[in-house]
């Protein structure tokens, strides 16, 4: 704390000011002692807050003492309290949100509850309308508290998070394997190494989300919205994501062995050195796409949309091509041995050093 100086009145001062009128002494002697008063008030309202900062700098967040109805409350702010000194709206949300949901655990019982009922109802309207509130540093909080509390349980979620508006959240490394995310908005979320092995995100919103090296292995992805994602070297193994829209997104060295992305759109997306062996991607939109030195080995691609695609190095052996078409697309140095391509158009394609299907090399 700064040192203050209060003025004290010494003898000699007090001596001078009784020579003076009584008129102007009495004027004199009250603006002096308003004047001490004043700086007595400003020792003791200093010193005050002095303390209280430093008691309570040294006690756990409301996110660390979970359901800790004491520590919930002394975070609310008064009526009363100076609007420059209140929380951050995002801030002053959650901490009310959080002292909402220990009410209704402790007083009506949220996690006994059964399925439907009005207690959960309610905590998952208080849920989804403070994530709207929320900024993406405070959706993460959130989450996390839902998550420590075991009011997501993946076998017996208390909150259902279906349709939750978790955008520009950060959740890193943040495990939500086998949650229920169903049209959940993830929209420009960062996810990278997050687990979201068996995720059910049908119909989500997660445009231009970063999932640099996520697991998305066995997620449920129909029709959902990857478009513009980083999804580099991420785990897409095994994922059912028939209708997706990938559409420019980055799957460099990303896994997607065994996928289902069937009339998926992936136009213009970087597929280069991804591994989609015995991937189903049937009259999937690969227009543009780049697909250099990928593994596509025993995948089906009947009726897929090639043109102008490069697969340059690409290995399609045992591919099924049929109906698709290849126009002008870069097929130089790719391995076709053993592929079908009945009523496939390779019109303008480039075959330069290009093992045909019977094995035969095109030069």
């Amino acid at each position: 704390m700064k040192d203050l100086c209060i003025f004290i009145p010494t003898i000699s001062a007090y001596q001078a000011m009784s020579t003076i009128k009584p008129s102007h002494s009495r004027k004199l002697w009250r603006s002096w002692l308003e004047t001490t008063i004043a700086a007595l008030l400003v020792v003791q309202v200093q010193g005050a807050s002095t303390f209280s900062n430093t008691a309570l700098a040294d006690e756990p967040s409301a996110s660390d003492r979970l359901l800790d109805r004491t520590t919930l409350q002394r975070n609310l702010p008064s009526p009363s309290q100076p609007q420059a000194t209140r929380p951050l709206p995002s801030a002053w949300a959650l901490q009310n949100y959080q002292n909402q949901i220990y009410q209704l655990v402790k007083k009506e019982n949220l996690k006994e509850s059964p399925a439907g009922s009005k207690t959960r109802d309610r905590a998952r309207t208080k849920t989804l309308t403070t994530l709207r509130q929320l900024d993406g540093q405070s959706k993460a909080k959130l989450l996390k508290f839902l998550k420590d509390s075991n009011l997501i349980l993946v076998d017996n979620a208390v909150i259902s998070l279906i349709g939750a508006d978790l955008s520009n959240a950060d959740l890193s490394s943040f495990s939500l394997s086998n949650a229920d995310l169903r049209e959940a908005d993830l929209n420009n979320t960062t996810l990278t190494r997050a687990n979201l092995s068996g995720a059910m995100l049908f119909q989500a919103n997660l445009g231009r989300t970063d999932a640099s090296f996520a697991n998305f292995s066995g997620a449920e992805l129909f029709r959902a919205n990857l478009r513009e994602s980083n999804l580099l070297l991420a785990n897409l193994s095994g994922a059912k994501a028939k209708g997706a829209d990938l559409g420019f997104a980055d799957l460099f060295l990303a896994n997607l062995r065994g996928v289902n992305l069937s009339n998926a759109n992936l136009g213009s997306a970087d597929l280069s050195y991804a591994n989609l062996s015995g991937a189903e991607l049937g009259f999937a939109n690969f227009a543009e796409a780049n697909l250099t030195f990928a593994n596509l080995m025993g995948a089906k691609l009947n009726g897929a949309d090639l043109s102008n695609a490069s697969l340059a190095g690409a290995d399609l052996r045992g591919v099924d091509l049929s109906g698709a078409s290849l126009r002008n697309a870069d097929l130089s140095q790719v391995n076709l041995e053993g592929a079908n391509l009945f009523g496939a158009d390779l019109s303008g394609a480039l075959l330069t050093d290009t093992t045909m299907p019977d094995g035969k090399i095109k030069k």
